[in-house]
């Protein structure tokens, strides 16, 4: 029996020439679009569009896919009419209705984003990083990737850093620097970090013991990862000394996470290539990732901050950690600071069981050079901490500041963004630490 004699009343046939013709017309569109999205296109719609390298190249690929995609739809047509494909269709309106309402969609979607991808590009995905059951993320062993604008090499123990013996050599002296972005010198390359300068400071010393400085730090760590670390993989390197870079955002940044009550897997981890999960993937890697995505939310911080996008995300993360400064005494800034502490003082009661020195280093914002010393709310409280807890303390504010006025050179020359230090920065961070291991023989004697 034919599929005429089951067609219902009403149920009109939709002619199979017209469903030959409308995958037709959608691949000649693509066709089309593969011809005008080009570089001159882009310039005349996007004047202040700056056309490098990595623009030309995603014009390029956007081209192609629409060539392709052109290409595969011809095929499938002329495939679908011989084998009978839309004849049978033809005579079943409703399934007909719905497969060209969900390709219709299909196509503006794709079409769409590939438009769009050549100005609103995601953030390149990374390997990084990789999940961890305790830490939440960490730095993946043999890992040589970029992030955050610069090549990471981590060593085959996880660490930014070339010493990759737990076994301490004879005669040397360890030193671990636990912390965050700002410690482990993101958007810089290994030489550019406080690590690598610590270290060349004291062998320009010529101590009689050689000091090793061990980059334990890790992109968007806060302290209760810095004590989990210390604890099951820190340990094992013997260090006498264990700095903790502190910044403002260890203060609020952990409850934005799952585990704390946020909704949130990470920075790290979001564009990290190890989803763990189905619903993870399709957010972070399909719809986070997507152009049109990043279209919405490029007008988004156009509408709160203006034109300067970058600016508007350096103003957004220091309204954040401003917070801390200026609203202090809210409830949750004071329960927030109670877990940040305790953390401190676990890594404190660690080191102190196990005959290892600790220092808290103080790396500050921008935004707080030039405040009053009545608005040093988060110093007065790090420091008030460890003077109750017999740990050594450095507030690097005044030291940089300090190197502005002498130098003439703004807050910029220092630091990258509002938080993460430039070679400069840390030159000066790096020297400070020193000196103040020295003068308090927190190593031992030098010379």
């Amino acid at each position: 029996m034919s599929d005429s004699t089951d067609r219902k009343p009403g149920d009109h046939a939709v002619s199979e020439n017209v469903l030959f013709g409308v995958v037709i017309l959608a691949a000649a569109l693509l066709l089309i679009l593969s011809a005008i999205v080009n570089t001159h296109m882009l310039s005349l719609f996007s004047p202040d569009h700056r056309l490098g390298p990595v623009t030309t190249s995603l014009i390029h690929r956007a081209q192609l896919r629409f060539l392709i995609c052109g290409g595969l739809l011809i095929a499938a047509a002329a495939v679908c009419r011989k084998w009978g494909v839309f004849s049978r269709l033809s005579n079943r309106r409703t399934v007909t209705n719905v497969i060209l309402m969900i390709g219709a969609l299909a196509l503006f979607i794709f079409a769409a984003d590939n438009v769009l991808s050549t100005q609103y590009a995601p953030a390149q995905i990374t390997s990084v990083f990789i999940r961890d059951q305790a830490l939440g993320w960490k730095l993946r062993p043999n890992a040589d990737d970029s992030y955050g604008g610069a090549r990471y090499v981590i060593n085959s123990k996880g660490l930014r850093s070339p010493h990759s013996d737990y076994g301490k050599p004879p005669g040397t002296k360890r030193i671990l620097q636990l912390g965050d972005s700002a410690t482990i010198g993101n958007g810089l390359p290994y030489e550019g970090t406080s690590a690598c300068m610590m270290e060349a400071a004291f062998a320009d010393q010529l101590r009689k013991e050689p000091v090793e400085v061990l980059n334990g730090a890790c992109d968007g760590y806060s302290t209760w990862q810095e004590y989990e670390f210390l604890k099951t993989e820190g340990l094992k390197y013997s260090p006498d000394l264990v700095t903790v870079g502190f910044v403002l955002n260890d203060v609020t940044e952990m409850f934005r996470l799952r585990r704390f009550g946020g909704h949130g897997i990470g920075g790290q981890l979001a564009q990290s290539k190890d989803q763990g999960n189905i619903s993870d993937f399709l957010l972070y890697r399909v719809l986070a990732r997507s152009a049109i995505y990043e279209f919405l939310k490029n007008k988004f911080f156009k509408m709160k901050f203006g034109k300067d996008l970058q600016a508007g995300a350096r103003k957004m993360e220091e309204l954040q950690a401003q917070d801390a400064v200026y609203r202090h005494d809210r409830p949750e800034l004071k329960q927030a600071w109670n877990v940040a502490l305790e953390n401190l003082s676990n890594i404190r009661q660690t080191c102190t069981g196990n005959g290892i020195e600790m220092l808290v280093v103080y790396i500050p914002f921008t935004f707080q050079f030039g405040l009053p010393d009545s608005m040093a709310y988060p110093q007065w409280v790090l420091r008030d901490f460890c003077e109750r807890n017999g740990v050594h303390f450095i507030d690097c504010t005044p030291t940089l500041a300090d190197e502005m006025m002498t130098n003439q050179k703004g807050p910029s020359y220092y630091f990258k963004d509002s938080i993460h230090p430039s070679a400069e920065g840390n030159r000066v961070i790096a020297r400070a630490e020193v000196d103040y291991i020295e003068k308090n023989g927190l190593l031992g004697e030098g010379n």
